[in-house]
C-alpha cells in the first residue's frame, strides 16, 4: 500500500475538516427538527467514523485490512443518509472526500476500482431521495469531480515518487564520487609509492657507485702513502670530493623521500605534537587549536591530506617567510574540515619563494592536487593584517551525536 497521505498534514487537516462540516450541518437539521433519536444516531454515525478515518490516516496496516475500513466508511455514509434524510445531499461530499483518501492508497489499477464503488454509491443514494434523470445529471457532475480528484492525486504521486527517486539517485551519486576520490587518492599514492621506488634504486646506483671509487681512491692512497706521500694525498683529496658528491646525491634523493606516512591521525593530538616538535626544533612560536574535531572519522586519504596541509605551511612559514610566530587551526562544521595555517612572516618574501616553488613543480601545486581530489579546495595568499594563510576547505561527513 502507498501510504502517500499518511505524510500529507494538508490531505490530513482537509478530511477532518470535510467530516466535521458535513457531520455539524446534518447536526442542525436535527436540531431544527427536535428529534433526539436523529441526534443520537448522528452522534453514533460520525464518531465510529471518525474513528474509522482516524485508523486509515495514521496507523499502519496490511492491504486487506485498508480495504476493509474504506468499505466501512461507505457503509458509515449510507447509514448517515438514512440517519438524516434532511441532510443527504451533502453525504457525497464524503464519498469524494473518501475517493481523495483511496487515490493516494493504492496502487492506479485499484484506484479506478474503487473510483468506480464511490460512483455507484453516490448514484444510488441520490436515486432514493431524487428522480432517476436528476439523480443521472448529479451523478455526471460526480463523475467529473472525482475524475478531478483523480487526476491530482496521480500528478501529486507521480511528482513524489520523481522527488524520491531523485534524491535516490544523487545519494547514490555522491557516494559514487566519494569513491571515485578514494580510488583516485590511491592511485595517486601508489604512483608516489613507484616514484619513491625509483628513487630508491637511483640512490643505490649512485651511492654504490661512488663508494666503489671511494674504495679504489682509498686503496691507492695506501698503497702510495709510503712511496709518493704527494700523490696519495691527490688521492685521498679526490676521495674527500667523492665523499661529499655522494652526500649531495643522497641528500637530494632522500629529501623526496623523507616522512612517507604521517602518524596516525585517528590520535586527536597527531597534529598538535606536529605543531609543537615543529616549533622546539625551530625555535618558531606555535599553537594549535582545534575546534570540534573529529579525527576518528575521517578516511585515510582525509587524514593524509590534513597532515600534509599542516606540514606544508609550517614548512613555508619557516622556509619561504621566515616567520617568528605560526597558528594553525583545525574547525569542523557543516560538513566541511578547514584547516588554516597563518604566520606572521614578510608577504614580499612569501610570494616571490613560493612562486619560484610553485613554478617548479613542488609544494603547493601538489598539495592542491591532493585537496582537489578529495573535492575540496586549497587557497594561500597574504593577509591583509599581515603575514600569510595557508587555507584548506574538504568535504566530510556530518557527525551524527
Amino acid at each position: 500500500m502507498a501510504a502517500t497521505h499518511r505524510s500529507n498534514p494538508i490531505l490530513y487537516a482537509a478530511a477532518y475538516l470535510t467530516t466535521g462540516v458535513v457531520f455539524g450541518i446534518s447536526l442542525l437539521f436535527a436540531l431544527d427538527n427536535d428529534n433526539p433519536g436523529q441526534i443520537a444516531a448522528l452522534g453514533v454515525v460520525f464518531g465510529l467514523f471518525t474513528l474509522v478515518l482516524t485508523l486509515l490516516m495514521a496507523v499502519t496496516m496490511p492491504v486487506w485490512l485498508v480495504r476493509s475500513l474504506f468499505v466501512v466508511e461507505c457503509i458509515l455514509v449510507a447509514m448517515l443518509f438514512f440517519a438524516a434524510p434532511e441532510s443527504s445531499g451533502f453525504a457525497p461530499i464524503l464519498l469524494v472526500m473518501l475517493a481523495a483518501l483511496a487515490f493516494f492508497s493504492f496502487g492506479s489499477r485499484e484506484q479506478i476500482v474503487w473510483g468506480v464503488i464511490f460512483l455507484v454509491e453516490i448514484f444510488g443514494l441520490l436515486a432514493l431521495v431524487i428522480p432517476l434523470d436528476e439523480a443521472l445529471l448529479n451523478g455526471a457532475l460526480y463523475v467529473g469531480i472525482i475524475a478531478f480528484v483523480w487526476a491530482v492525486a496521480r500528478s501529486l504521486q507521480s511528482e513524489q515518487q520523481a522527488r524520491a527517486e531523485s534524491q535516490r539517485l544523487a545519494a547514490e551519486l555522491e557516494r559514487a564520487n566519494a569513491q571515485l576520490r578514494e580510488s583516485a587518492w590511491r592511485t595517486q599514492e601508489l604512483a608516489v609509492a613507484q616514484e619513491r621506488t625509483r628513487l630508491a634504486r637511483e640512490i643505490h646506483d649512485s651511492l654504490g657507485h661512488h663508494l666503489t671509487v671511494l674504495s679504489v681512491q682509498l686503496q691507492a692512497a695506501s698503497r702510495l702513502f709510503e712511496r709518493d706521500p704527494a700523490r696519495a694525498a691527490r688521492e685521498i683529496e679526490n676521495a674527500r670530493s667523492i665523499v661529499a658528491q655522494a652526500l649531495q646525491d643522497v641528500r637530494h634523493s632522500v629529501s623526496a623521500l623523507r616522512e612517507v606516512t604521517p602518524p596516525d591521525l585517528r590520535d586527536p593530538d597527531a597534529l598538535a605534537r606536529l605543531v609543537r616538535d615543529f616549533g622546539d626544533a625551530t625555535g618558531i612560536v606555535t599553537e594549535f587549536r582545534a575546534d570540534n574535531f573529529d579525527a576518528a572519522g575521517l578516511s585515510p586519504a582525509q587524514a593524509h591530506t590534513l597532515y600534509r596541509v599542516v606540514q606544508e605551511g609550517l614548512t613555508n612559514a619557516q622556509k619561504h617567510a621566515h616567520a617568528s610566530r605560526i597558528d594553525v587551526s583545525v574547525i569542523q562544521a557543516d560538513g566541511k574540515l578547514c584547516a588554516r595555517v597563518v604566520d606572521n612572516g614578510c608577504d614580499a618574501l612569501h610570494r616571490r619563494n613560493l612562486g619560484a616553488a610553485t613554478a617548479a613543480g613542488f609544494g603547493l601545486m601538489g598539495l592542491r592536487e591532493r585537496v582537489e581530489l578529495l573535492g575540496g579546495t586549497l587557497s594561500a595568499a597574504p593577509r591583509a593584517e599581515g603575514g600569510f594563510e595557508l587555507r584548506a576547505e574538504i568535504p566530510v561527513e556530518q557527525r551524527r551525536d
